[in-house]
Protein backbone atom coordinates (compact mmCIF):
# COMPACT_ATOMS: atom_id res chain seq x y z
CA UNK A 1 0.00 0.00 0.00
CA UNK A 2 3.06 2.48 0.64
CA UNK A 3 4.64 2.00 -2.44
CA UNK A 4 1.88 2.60 -4.34
CA UNK A 5 1.00 5.70 -2.63
CA UNK A 6 4.05 7.20 -2.89
CA UNK A 7 5.38 5.91 -6.34
CA UNK A 8 3.28 5.74 -9.42
CA UNK A 9 5.35 2.93 -10.58
CA UNK A 10 6.47 -0.25 -8.98
CA UNK A 11 10.06 0.73 -9.46
CA UNK A 12 11.80 3.10 -7.70
CA UNK A 13 12.60 6.55 -9.56
CA UNK A 14 15.90 7.16 -11.02
CA UNK A 15 16.49 9.24 -8.07
CA UNK A 16 15.40 7.26 -5.55
CA UNK A 17 18.01 4.14 -7.58
CA UNK A 18 20.61 6.84 -7.05
CA UNK A 19 20.40 7.23 -3.52
CA UNK A 20 20.20 3.78 -2.62
CA UNK A 21 23.66 3.15 -4.80
CA UNK A 22 25.36 5.79 -2.56
CA UNK A 23 24.62 4.06 0.39
CA UNK A 24 26.87 1.10 -0.17
CA UNK A 25 28.38 -0.54 3.19
CA UNK A 26 31.64 1.02 4.67
CA UNK A 27 34.81 -0.33 5.02
CA UNK A 28 35.79 -0.85 8.52
CA UNK A 29 37.60 2.02 8.75
CA UNK A 30 35.09 4.02 7.11
CA UNK A 31 32.91 2.97 10.04
CA UNK A 32 35.14 3.92 12.66
CA UNK A 33 36.00 7.09 11.03
CA UNK A 34 33.24 9.78 11.98
CA UNK A 35 34.56 12.49 9.68
CA UNK A 36 33.98 10.36 6.63
CA UNK A 37 30.48 8.98 8.06
CA UNK A 38 29.52 12.43 8.57
CA UNK A 39 30.37 13.34 4.80
CA UNK A 40 28.61 10.65 3.57
CA UNK A 41 25.47 11.16 5.44
CA UNK A 42 25.49 14.85 4.06
CA UNK A 43 26.19 13.58 0.51
CA UNK A 44 22.64 11.72 0.96
CA UNK A 45 20.75 14.44 2.20
CA UNK A 46 21.53 16.53 -0.03
CA UNK A 47 20.33 13.72 -2.89
CA UNK A 48 16.87 14.47 -4.59
CA UNK A 49 13.88 12.66 -4.31
CA UNK A 50 11.54 12.30 -7.31
CA UNK A 51 8.35 12.47 -5.75
CA UNK A 52 6.41 11.42 -2.50
CA UNK A 53 3.07 11.14 -1.86
CA UNK A 54 1.80 9.63 1.15
CA UNK A 55 -2.36 10.08 2.04
CA UNK A 56 -3.00 9.01 5.76
CA UNK A 57 0.39 6.54 5.88
CA UNK A 58 1.26 5.48 9.54
CA UNK A 59 4.07 7.05 10.50
CA UNK A 60 6.27 3.88 11.21
CA UNK A 61 5.63 2.92 7.16
CA UNK A 62 6.67 6.25 5.95
CA UNK A 63 10.17 6.31 8.03
CA UNK A 64 10.73 2.44 7.06
CA UNK A 65 9.83 3.85 3.29
CA UNK A 66 12.45 6.77 3.57
CA UNK A 67 14.90 4.44 4.57
CA UNK A 68 14.68 2.19 2.15
CA UNK A 69 14.47 5.21 -0.59
CA UNK A 70 17.81 6.70 0.46
CA UNK A 71 19.92 4.29 2.33
CA UNK A 72 20.20 6.41 5.34
CA UNK A 73 20.30 4.71 8.66
CA UNK A 74 16.84 6.43 10.70
CA UNK A 75 16.52 5.64 14.37
CA UNK A 76 13.28 6.23 15.96
CA UNK A 77 13.14 6.70 19.61
CA UNK A 78 9.75 5.96 20.17
CA UNK A 79 9.34 5.54 23.94
CA UNK A 80 10.58 9.65 23.83
CA UNK A 81 7.81 10.29 21.19
CA UNK A 82 5.24 9.01 22.86
CA UNK A 83 5.69 11.80 25.42
CA UNK A 84 5.28 14.16 22.77
CA UNK A 85 2.11 13.03 22.06
CA UNK A 86 3.47 11.22 18.29
CA UNK A 87 2.84 7.11 18.00
CA UNK A 88 3.88 4.40 15.27
CA UNK A 89 0.69 5.09 14.18
CA UNK A 90 0.18 8.84 13.65
CA UNK A 91 -0.95 9.78 10.19
CA UNK A 92 1.42 11.56 7.72
CA UNK A 93 -0.27 13.24 4.90
CA UNK A 94 2.35 14.96 2.60
CA UNK A 95 2.54 15.49 -1.05
CA UNK A 96 5.70 17.00 -2.87
CA UNK A 97 7.90 17.05 -5.44
CA UNK A 98 11.87 16.75 -6.24
CA UNK A 99 12.75 17.73 -2.79
CA UNK A 100 16.09 16.87 -0.92
CA UNK A 101 15.96 13.67 1.49
CA UNK A 102 16.77 16.56 4.33
CA UNK A 103 13.58 18.59 3.80
CA UNK A 104 11.61 15.50 3.05
CA UNK A 105 12.01 14.62 6.66
CA UNK A 106 12.13 17.44 7.73
CA UNK A 107 8.54 18.00 6.04
CA UNK A 108 7.40 14.80 7.40
CA UNK A 109 7.97 15.68 10.82
CA UNK A 110 6.43 19.16 10.54
CA UNK A 111 3.01 17.39 9.01
CA UNK A 112 2.24 15.87 12.32
CA UNK A 113 0.59 16.88 15.25
CA UNK A 114 3.15 18.97 17.80
CA UNK A 115 5.68 19.32 14.94
CA UNK A 116 8.10 21.38 17.71
CA UNK A 117 8.15 19.07 20.38
CA UNK A 118 10.04 16.73 18.01
CA UNK A 119 13.22 16.98 16.54
CA UNK A 120 16.20 14.81 14.71
CA UNK A 121 19.81 14.89 15.54
CA UNK A 122 23.11 13.35 13.31
CA UNK A 123 25.55 10.97 15.16
CA UNK A 124 28.29 9.07 13.35
CA UNK A 125 26.68 8.70 9.83
CA UNK A 126 23.28 7.91 11.68
CA UNK A 127 19.90 10.32 11.95
CA UNK A 128 18.14 9.51 15.36
CA UNK A 129 14.49 10.81 15.42
CA UNK A 130 13.45 11.83 19.38
CA UNK A 131 11.13 14.40 21.01
CA UNK A 132 13.37 18.13 21.18
CA UNK A 133 13.84 17.53 25.18
CA UNK A 134 15.66 14.06 24.93
CA UNK A 135 17.44 15.53 21.69
CA UNK A 136 18.61 18.22 24.24
CA UNK A 137 20.57 16.25 26.40
CA UNK A 138 23.04 14.68 23.43
CA UNK A 139 25.72 16.74 23.48
CA UNK A 140 29.25 16.64 22.20
CA UNK A 141 32.54 18.92 22.58
CA UNK A 142 33.79 19.61 19.47
CA UNK A 143 36.66 22.19 18.61
CA UNK A 144 36.59 24.95 15.98
CA UNK A 145 39.89 26.79 14.77
CA UNK A 146 38.99 30.20 14.51
CA UNK A 147 41.80 32.35 14.15
CA UNK A 148 41.49 33.51 10.74
CA UNK A 149 38.09 34.76 11.45
CA UNK A 150 38.75 36.64 14.37
CA UNK A 151 40.87 39.33 12.16
CA UNK A 152 37.81 40.10 9.44
CA UNK A 153 35.14 42.79 9.98
CA UNK A 154 31.87 42.44 11.26
CA UNK A 155 30.58 44.72 8.00
CA UNK A 156 32.24 41.29 5.77
CA UNK A 157 31.11 38.86 7.93
CA UNK A 158 27.45 40.72 8.03
CA UNK A 159 27.48 39.69 4.83
CA UNK A 160 27.22 35.89 5.26
CA UNK A 161 24.00 36.42 6.92
CA UNK A 162 21.30 37.83 4.64
CA UNK A 163 19.53 34.93 3.90
CA UNK A 164 18.40 33.60 0.49
CA UNK A 165 14.99 34.21 -0.50
CA UNK A 166 12.03 32.50 0.66
CA UNK A 167 9.86 30.27 -1.87
CA UNK A 168 6.44 29.88 -0.72
CA UNK A 169 5.34 26.05 -0.01
CA UNK A 170 4.29 24.00 1.73
CA UNK A 171 4.61 25.01 5.46
CA UNK A 172 5.92 27.93 3.68
CA UNK A 173 9.88 25.99 4.03
CA UNK A 174 12.34 28.05 2.01
CA UNK A 175 14.04 25.12 -0.49
CA UNK A 176 17.30 26.46 0.58
CA UNK A 177 20.15 25.29 2.63
CA UNK A 178 21.28 28.33 5.47
CA UNK A 179 23.39 28.29 8.36
CA UNK A 180 21.22 30.86 10.75
CA UNK A 181 18.31 29.27 12.34
CA UNK A 182 15.69 30.60 13.86
CA UNK A 183 14.01 29.03 16.96
CA UNK A 184 14.98 25.25 16.25
CA UNK A 185 18.13 24.04 14.90
CA UNK A 186 16.84 23.81 11.43
CA UNK A 187 14.05 26.16 10.51
CA UNK A 188 13.45 29.04 7.92
CA UNK A 189 16.71 31.43 8.59
CA UNK A 190 16.43 34.67 9.45
CA UNK A 191 19.26 38.05 9.20
CA UNK A 192 20.53 38.96 12.80
CA UNK A 193 19.10 42.41 12.27
CA UNK A 194 20.65 43.47 15.83
CA UNK A 195 24.12 42.85 14.02
CA UNK A 196 23.60 43.77 10.67
CA UNK A 197 22.39 47.33 12.27
CA UNK A 198 26.04 47.62 14.30
CA UNK A 199 27.98 46.36 11.20
CA UNK A 200 31.14 48.15 10.44
CA UNK A 201 34.64 48.26 10.19
CA UNK A 202 35.92 47.26 13.60
CA UNK A 203 37.62 44.08 13.86
CA UNK A 204 35.67 40.87 14.77
CA UNK A 205 37.32 39.73 18.58
CA UNK A 206 36.73 36.92 20.18
CA UNK A 207 34.05 37.52 22.42
CA UNK A 208 32.70 39.27 19.32
CA UNK A 209 32.45 36.00 17.41
CA UNK A 210 30.89 34.30 20.13
CA UNK A 211 28.05 36.67 20.82
CA UNK A 212 27.36 36.37 16.83
CA UNK A 213 27.09 32.56 16.87
CA UNK A 214 24.75 32.24 20.07
CA UNK A 215 22.84 34.87 18.50
CA UNK A 216 22.99 33.53 15.02
CA UNK A 217 22.14 29.05 15.13
CA UNK A 218 19.44 27.75 17.88
CA UNK A 219 19.37 31.21 20.55
CA UNK A 220 17.24 29.60 23.12
CA UNK A 221 19.80 26.32 23.06
CA UNK A 222 22.51 28.28 24.83
CA UNK A 223 20.33 28.61 27.94
CA UNK A 224 20.49 25.35 28.57
CA UNK A 225 22.56 24.17 31.20
CA UNK A 226 24.36 21.07 28.90
CA UNK A 227 25.80 22.85 25.90
CA UNK A 228 28.43 25.70 26.27
CA UNK A 229 30.86 27.87 24.14
CA UNK A 230 34.09 29.43 24.90
CA UNK A 231 37.23 30.42 23.15
CA UNK A 232 40.60 29.17 23.75
CA UNK A 233 43.19 31.19 22.01
CA UNK A 234 42.04 31.03 18.80
CA UNK A 235 40.04 28.23 18.86
CA UNK A 236 36.22 27.49 19.79
CA UNK A 237 35.40 25.15 22.11
CA UNK A 238 31.56 24.04 21.66
CA UNK A 239 29.07 21.83 23.87
CA UNK A 240 26.22 21.39 21.90
CA UNK A 241 23.73 18.82 19.86
CA UNK A 242 24.88 17.49 16.79
CA UNK A 243 22.42 19.14 14.78
CA UNK A 244 23.64 22.74 16.58
CA UNK A 245 27.19 21.27 15.54
CA UNK A 246 26.10 21.29 11.80
CA UNK A 247 24.37 24.48 11.80
CA UNK A 248 27.75 26.41 13.82
CA UNK A 249 29.99 24.61 10.62
CA UNK A 250 27.61 26.14 8.32
CA UNK A 251 27.82 29.61 9.61
CA UNK A 252 31.74 29.50 10.09
CA UNK A 253 31.74 27.97 6.30
CA UNK A 254 29.48 31.10 5.40
CA UNK A 255 31.57 33.57 7.42
CA UNK A 256 34.67 32.38 5.33
CA UNK A 257 33.43 32.61 2.13
CA UNK A 258 32.18 36.32 2.81
CA UNK A 259 35.43 37.32 4.38
CA UNK A 260 37.35 35.78 1.27
CA UNK A 261 35.26 37.80 -1.10
CA UNK A 262 36.46 40.60 0.91
CA UNK A 263 39.74 39.76 0.37
CA UNK A 264 41.84 42.97 -0.98
CA UNK A 265 45.03 42.63 -3.29
CA UNK A 266 46.89 45.28 -2.27
CA UNK A 267 50.17 46.65 -3.84
CA UNK A 268 52.96 48.08 -1.64
CA UNK A 269 55.94 49.42 -3.03
CA UNK A 270 59.06 51.95 -1.68
CA UNK A 271 60.55 53.72 -4.32
CA UNK A 272 63.89 55.32 -4.70
CA UNK A 273 63.52 58.01 -7.54
CA UNK A 274 66.59 59.03 -9.51
CA UNK A 275 65.54 62.26 -10.81
CA UNK A 276 61.85 64.50 -11.45
CA UNK A 277 61.26 62.58 -14.85
CA UNK A 278 61.35 59.04 -13.46
CA UNK A 279 58.71 61.47 -10.39
CA UNK A 280 56.79 62.51 -12.92
CA UNK A 281 56.17 59.58 -14.93
CA UNK A 282 54.87 57.63 -11.93
CA UNK A 283 52.73 60.03 -10.98
CA UNK A 284 50.94 60.14 -14.70
CA UNK A 285 51.11 56.53 -14.13
CA UNK A 286 49.01 56.67 -11.03
CA UNK A 287 46.64 59.12 -12.22
CA UNK A 288 45.87 57.34 -15.13
CA UNK A 289 44.98 53.87 -13.44
CA UNK A 290 47.83 52.16 -15.01
CA UNK A 291 49.29 48.39 -14.30
CA UNK A 292 51.33 49.89 -11.57
CA UNK A 293 53.27 46.36 -10.54
CA UNK A 294 54.07 45.94 -14.74
CA UNK A 295 55.21 49.89 -14.31
CA UNK A 296 57.47 49.54 -11.21
CA UNK A 297 58.60 46.75 -12.50
CA UNK A 298 59.64 47.78 -16.44
CA UNK A 299 61.35 51.14 -14.52
CA UNK A 300 63.34 49.00 -12.15
CA UNK A 301 65.09 47.09 -14.83
CA UNK A 302 65.74 50.34 -17.30
CA UNK A 303 67.18 51.79 -14.28
CA UNK A 304 64.39 54.83 -14.23
CA UNK A 305 63.86 53.97 -10.14
CA UNK A 306 64.92 51.72 -7.60
CA UNK A 307 62.63 49.48 -5.25
CA UNK A 308 63.37 49.19 -2.06
CA UNK A 309 59.99 46.85 -1.65
CA UNK A 310 57.45 45.68 -4.24
CA UNK A 311 55.02 43.50 -3.06
CA UNK A 312 50.95 42.32 -3.64
CA UNK A 313 49.57 41.71 0.02
CA UNK A 314 46.87 39.48 0.23
CA UNK A 315 45.26 41.50 2.95
CA UNK A 316 42.09 42.18 4.32
CA UNK A 317 40.02 45.59 6.31
CA UNK A 318 41.84 45.41 9.42
CA UNK A 319 44.84 44.47 8.48
CA UNK A 320 48.32 46.43 9.17
CA UNK A 321 51.59 46.06 6.74
CA UNK A 322 54.86 47.49 7.61
CA UNK A 323 58.15 47.96 6.10
CA UNK A 324 61.31 49.85 7.14
CA UNK A 325 65.20 50.74 5.98
CA UNK A 326 68.12 51.75 7.68
CA UNK A 327 71.11 52.68 5.63
CA UNK A 328 74.44 54.53 6.08
CA UNK A 329 74.26 57.72 8.08
CA UNK A 330 71.55 57.34 10.14
CA UNK A 331 69.24 57.38 6.89
CA UNK A 332 66.18 55.49 6.61
CA UNK A 333 62.64 55.15 7.23
CA UNK A 334 59.99 53.02 8.88
CA UNK A 335 55.83 53.00 7.78
CA UNK A 336 52.79 51.27 8.98
CA UNK A 337 50.09 51.11 6.28
CA UNK A 338 46.84 50.21 8.08
CA UNK A 339 43.55 49.01 6.11
CA UNK A 340 41.39 50.98 8.12
CA UNK A 341 38.18 50.62 6.18
CA UNK A 342 35.62 50.41 2.99
CA UNK A 343 33.46 53.23 1.57
CA UNK A 344 31.33 51.44 -0.98
CA UNK A 345 34.38 49.88 -3.39
CA UNK A 346 36.58 52.39 -2.33
CA UNK A 347 39.14 51.17 0.05
CA UNK A 348 40.66 53.47 2.73
CA UNK A 349 43.96 53.25 4.09
CA UNK A 350 46.13 55.28 6.82
CA UNK A 351 50.07 55.46 6.26
CA UNK A 352 52.27 56.32 9.25
CA UNK A 353 55.64 57.38 9.18
CA UNK A 354 59.10 57.91 10.00
CA UNK A 355 62.03 59.17 7.87
CA UNK A 356 65.37 60.56 8.24
CA UNK A 357 67.84 61.63 5.02
CA UNK A 358 71.01 63.41 5.14
CA UNK A 359 71.77 66.65 4.19
CA UNK A 360 74.84 68.67 3.82
CA UNK A 361 73.57 70.70 6.99
CA UNK A 362 72.80 67.46 8.31
CA UNK A 363 70.45 64.71 9.19
CA UNK A 364 66.58 65.76 8.77
CA UNK A 365 63.93 63.93 10.66
CA UNK A 366 60.39 64.11 9.55
CA UNK A 367 56.69 62.10 10.77
CA UNK A 368 54.16 62.45 9.30
CA UNK A 369 50.95 60.39 8.42
CA UNK A 370 48.68 60.53 5.42
CA UNK A 371 44.64 59.25 5.00
CA UNK A 372 44.64 57.65 1.25
CA UNK A 373 41.54 56.31 -0.57
CA UNK A 374 41.50 53.78 -3.11
CA UNK A 375 39.40 53.30 -5.95
CA UNK A 376 39.69 50.22 -7.99
CA UNK A 377 42.09 51.05 -10.18
CA UNK A 378 43.35 54.07 -8.94
CA UNK A 379 46.86 54.34 -6.87
CA UNK A 380 48.18 57.08 -4.42
CA UNK A 381 51.62 58.14 -3.69
CA UNK A 382 53.17 59.07 -0.37
CA UNK A 383 56.44 61.30 -0.37
CA UNK A 384 58.45 59.55 2.52
CA UNK A 385 61.61 61.90 1.42
CA UNK A 386 61.50 65.02 -0.24
CA UNK A 387 63.14 65.62 -3.39
CA UNK A 388 66.55 66.44 -3.50
CA UNK A 389 68.18 69.28 -5.85
CA UNK A 390 68.48 66.31 -8.54
CA UNK A 391 64.74 65.42 -8.54
CA UNK A 392 65.34 62.46 -6.22
CA UNK A 393 63.00 61.35 -3.90
CA UNK A 394 62.05 58.03 -1.80
CA UNK A 395 57.90 57.51 -2.15
CA UNK A 396 55.61 55.09 -1.39
CA UNK A 397 53.47 54.04 -3.78
CA UNK A 398 50.05 51.80 -2.76
CA UNK A 399 47.45 50.87 -5.13
CA UNK A 400 44.64 47.93 -5.95
CA UNK A 401 46.22 45.28 -7.53
CA UNK A 402 44.05 43.64 -10.88
CA UNK A 403 42.74 40.04 -10.77
CA UNK A 404 41.85 37.95 -12.80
Amino acid sequence: MLCAAAWAAADPPPAATALAATSAPATQEQAHDARTAAERLDKIMKERIKELHFEGIELDEVIQFLRDVSGVNIVVKWNALAGAGIKRDSLVYLDVKDVEVEKALRLILESLENPDSLDWAEDDGIITISSRDDLATRTTLRNYPAGDLLSATRSDLTKALVPPKRKQGLNHIADVPHPVQAGGENRVPVRDERLAEEADDTVLTAAGLVDLIKSTVNPASWDQGNTSITMADTTLVILQTSRTHKAIARLLESLRQAREAARVHLGVAVVRMKDAAGRRELLQAAAAGKDMSAMLAGGAQEGKWTLDRCRIENSFVGDKIRTSWLGQGQSGYDVLVHLAGRDGQTLEATAVFKSQWQTKSGAVARSDSARLRLAARAAEIVELVPPDAAGGSVVLILWRERTP
